[in-house]
């Protein structure tokens, strides 16, 4: 059965294979596609192109999207599709219910509660943490693909924006470890949470931020991340 409203992300790094993959498993009735990235998108599958004018136009074709638009929501129906490849190296869809994502929500709300002065940071890989601070009025800047893979320019990132929480990979937190002469104290010296998800985090990896970083909390929740688990 269709899993009706959902959504789940694209990114540069998917070939048209994989769109296409995903758009056939996941039965994708409308996609949102940016414009440097329309030569992905399958013949066909209905779609709007994310130009500079692209909340001007959404407003003039508004009424040509309202059969997209369903409101007899439940708690079991999808809330958003998430895409692994695991071990296999075959995209697959991963099915999040309103519930499980209000679940891992209110859980982690409850370990690492907001203040009123939390900002978070998050690369829109891990879309579910751009939802999480906005629930609760708070802000989240999204880190663009160039700045995710550059050390200095992602730890700027962190300190111009004074940056408390951020969710990352272990191997992007390494790269950050290991490129020469970042003063990683001063430049996250906001920093309160930095979250490993995605990925196993090694155990040098946490001795080396220990001593690189001792003013920050390496949290690894590392789990069954596409569903969303309340791991810890």
């Amino acid at each position: 059965a269709r899993a009706r409203a959902h959504t789940h992300t694209h990114t540069h790094t998917h070939t048209h294979k994989h769109t296409h993959a995903q758009v056939v498993s996941t039965d994708v009735v409308f996609m949102l596609a940016d414009v440097r990235y329309t030569v992905n998108i399958p013949e066909g599958l209905p779609h709007m192109v994310l130009t500079p004018d692209w909340t001007d136009l959404l407003r003039a074709e508004a009424a040509t999207l309202a059969p997209l638009v369903k409101y007899d929501r439940k708690p079991s129906d999808c809330a958003m599709m998430a895409m692994t490849s695991g071990s296999s190296g075959k995209p697959k869809a991963v099915i999040v219910s309103h519930q499980a994502t209000t679940m891992a929500f209110a859980a982690r709300y409850e370990v690492f509660p907001y203040d009123e002065n939390d900002i978070e940071a998050s690369h829109i890989f891990f879309v579910w943490e751009c939802l999480r601070g906005p629930l609760r009025g708070l802000p989240v800047h999204v880190i663009s693909e160039e700045i995710l893979t550059d050390p200095p320019q992602l730890v700027r990132f962190m300190r111009e924006r004074k940056t408390t929480r951020v969710v990352l990979t272990a191997q992007l937190t390494q790269s950050v470890l290991d490129y020469p002469n970042l003063d990683l104290a001063t430049e996250l010296q906001h920093m309160k949470f930095w979250m490993l998800c995605g990925e196993v985090c090694p155990s040098a990896l946490a001795k080396q931020w220990g001593k690189r970083v001792p003013n920050v909390n390496l949290i690894n929740y590392y789990g069954s991340w596409e569903a969303l688990d309340i791991t810890y």
